[in-house]
């Protein structure tokens, strides 16, 4: 096993992961940047917004491009990165550094020596990694001990039924002695050829091959054919087996990165009327068994990417004070407010999930998140931060005063309600926090 991990560590130094120019930034991707800010998953746990003055670990940083998007996401965060590949670690501090990243770290450093830095972390980014490691239990138990209390951890691995033919690929390379060594540009080309020479029908060539791929090679051409039919070291897994692997840890499953995608009723026609064999199975499974009926019926995704903690973890104090509501950090943009004020001031309705898609996306379909003017404006000052329900609804009733059909007087309880139910619709999707403060 030393011997394929050393092959790994020389593949990603001969070509860090991933492969994006220098100045290519996300700051522009919402739904990525929703994935790495710890507002996110810290809420979708404890119905809170995570603390300020944040450490941050991304654990097998490669070329930086997923630290960078941590820092833009969670700003002010201390950003600390370590990596077994040298070429990986430089090119991650120039990246934060081109980006003016201020208060970031990196590290030659494999994750099983990850305390040595002497640092607990609020949120581990383990992204790509786990796949990679000969023994998974104890890699999430070396992460877990530099987990604070209430910390998030972030793994994940290949899907073993999305995956299968580029298992059935690198096989297929590595009879051909193609990964014996560490695959370079020799081996980059034969791969072209082969493929390029295969019939379009062939399944191998049907499922993970197009003609993007061919031509000469560049570094988004290489980059697909070492993390895909010559990866070293890659294996597929099940949701059982990540479970397995949690429960070995003593770490507490949380929720899927991608949530919406792993909805069992949105696979149907009709999700409120299942087939009586498969909603009466439901009723009695645990969420890893339900998860694991999604997956055998739909394995689309390619990693199954998930958020997990210490077990029954301590839990933050809760406040006793006013309900408070918020827009999710990644909604309270310039672009949004721009967009949302134009829609206000037409008197239009506007659908929140062209501008944040992650939160309303099931497996099949797409939902529509959408509201109203009225809506609009009584959560215009959202944009400026942190607002109380009462404020909140002292504004809906300025803007809705009367009822629309007898004229009468809109009544303070009634308008509480029909608040109360356009917050629950879009906390649903993330787009509001609802906390007590």
């Amino acid at each position: 096993m030393d011997e394929i991990f050393e092959k790994i560590r020389q593949q990603f130094d001969y070509g860090p992961y991933p492969r994006y120019p220098l100045e290519q930034s996300p700051g522009d991707d919402r739904d990525l940047l929703l994935i790495h800010n710890l507002t996110t998953p810290y809420y979708l746990r404890y119905r809170q917004r995570p603390p300020q003055d944040l450490v941050i670990l991304d654990a097998g940083c490669g070329s930086g491009y997923k630290a960078l998007a941590l820092a833009l996401a969670n700003p002010g965060a201390k950003i600390v990165g370590i990596d077994f590949s040298p070429n990986s670690v430089e090119l991650a501090k120039k990246r934060l550094e081109f980006h003016q990243i201020p208060n970031h770290e990196f590290h030659v450093l494999p994750i099983e020596k990850v305390g040595e830095l002497g640092l607990v972390f609020d949120y581990i980014n383990c992204d790509e990694v786990l796949y990679l490691m000969p023994d998974p239990i104890a890699t999430l138990t070396v992460l877990k001990q530099v987990l604070k209390p209430q910390g998030i951890l972030r793994v994940n691995v290949h899907n073993q039924y999305q995956r299968q033919l580029y298992f059935q690929a690198q096989e297929f390379f590595g009879l051909l002695g193609l990964m014996q060594d560490n695959p370079e540009e020799f081996e980059l080309k034969t791969v072209q050829e082969i493929m390029e020479q295969l019939v379009d029908k062939c399944d191998l060539k049907r499922v993970t091959w197009n003609k993007s791929y061919e031509g000469e090679l560049n570094d988004k051409i290489s980059e697909f054919i070492l993390m895909n039919c010559l990866l070293q070291g890659d294996k597929g897994f099940t949701i059982p087996q990540i479970f397995e692997y949690l429960e070995g840890a003593d770490l507490e499953f949380v929720e899927m990165v991608n949530w919406p995608k792993w909805r069992l009723k949105s696979l149907f026609k009709d999700p409120k009327n299942l087939p009586t064999v498969l909603s009466l199975a439901v009723e009695e499974a645990t969420q890893a068994e339900i998860l694991h009926l999604v997956n055998l019926l739909h394995g689309g995704e390619r990693l199954l990417d998930l958020w997990c903690g210490h077990p029954n973890g301590e839990l933050p104090i809760v406040p006793q004070g006013q309900a408070m509501v918020s827009f999710h950090p990644q909604l309270r943009n310039k672009e949004v407010q721009e967009v949302w004020q134009a829609h206000l001031q037409g008197g239009r309705p506007l659908i929140l999930s062209k501008y944040l898609r992650l939160p309303a996306q099931g497996p099949l379909q797409t939902e529509q998140a959408e509201i109203d003017a009225i809506a609009l404006g009584a959560l215009w000052p959202l944009f400026e931060g942190t607002q109380s329900f009462e404020n909140l609804v002292q504004r809906w009733l300025q803007l809705y005063p009367r009822d629309l059909i007898t004229l009468e007087p809109v009544p303070v309880d009634i308008a509480r309600t029909m608040l109360r139910e356009l917050l629950l619709f879009l906390e649903q999707y993330l787009y509001v926090l609802l906390t007590v403060e």
